[in-house]
């Protein structure tokens, strides 16, 4: 007889004898009865056989922790200059600047044992060359109770989910995917205006640039690169000599 927590009156299931498997054979029990309970809440049970009744016993069933609540906060580069940026609750899929930091507060159903953020690289041109797949990598969160908290660097682009396990040691199940879409930092991009292709020099020896530079970002600085490929009175140059050219001056 059986029943789920709620239920007042039992459920019956009449057993009849049959064989049973070797591991009750080796125990000397060769024949016997057999009930499979397919339990999705807790149930109480017991056995009855005539005026013989059993002990009452309890299935306890536990739940897999789920999340309750994801936050997620970009740290973007600290050379881009940008603020953090506080996504909306539970949304999970980031995009990004090479090197942002995702930074995770998770809120599980249960007492937690270990939150782990599994993150799984998109394929490269150079990954198929070499027909390898990208690892997987996987990164362990602070637990406090049924808080996590933690940082994630991103460099790649790719698909991450995270693994939940409590105190119970129950895993979590069918966790969600979320994208990660990483942007690459554009290279900096200079034109010189003028001169032109070439230019003689003044009598004092000075000579105006005018170069229009660009970056997604800024700068940290800008050299001028120069070398004496011919002179009556001078060594060619093998190299080229560097000046720094002070931004503050000429910038716009």
């Amino acid at each position: 007889r059986y029943r789920e927590d709620g239920q007042k009156e039992f459920d019956q299931a009449v057993l009849l004898p049959q064989r049973l498997d070797s591991a009750f054979v080796r125990r000397g029990f060769h024949e016997g009865f057999v009930y499979t309970v397919h339990a999705q809440h807790p149930v109480e049970y017991y056995a009855e056989a005539r005026e013989i009744e059993s002990e009452h016993f309890r299935i306890s069933v536990l739940d897999h922790p789920i999340i309750r609540s994801l936050q997620v906060t970009l740290e973007p580069p600290t050379y881009t200059h940008q603020k953090p940026t506080r996504q909306n609750e539970n949304i999970g899929d980031l995009t990004g600047i090479a090197g942002t930091r995702g930074l995770f507060r998770i809120t599980s159903s249960a007492p937690l044992l270990t939150a782990t953020v599994v993150f799984r690289p998109s394929q490269t041109a150079a990954d198929s060359a070499s027909h390898t797949s990208a690892t997987e990598q996987r990164f362990a969160l602070a637990i406090t109770d049924s808080i996590a908290t933690g940082a994630v660097t991103f460099l790649r682009s790719g698909l991450y989910h995270i693994d939940l396990v409590d105190r119970d040691s129950v895993a979590s199940e069918h966790p969600i995917e979320y994208t990660v879409t990483v942007t690459r930092d554009e290279m900096p991009q200079i034109s010189i205006l003028q001169p032109e292709s070439r230019a003689d020099l003044p009598n004092d020896m000075r000579l105006d640039i005018l170069a229009r530079i660009h970056d997604d970002f800024g700068f940290r600085g800008v050299r001028l690169g120069y070398r004496i490929t011919h002179s009556k009175y001078l060594k060619p140059d093998t190299g080229y000599c560097w000046l720094p050219v002070p931004l503050e001056a000429y910038a716009v």
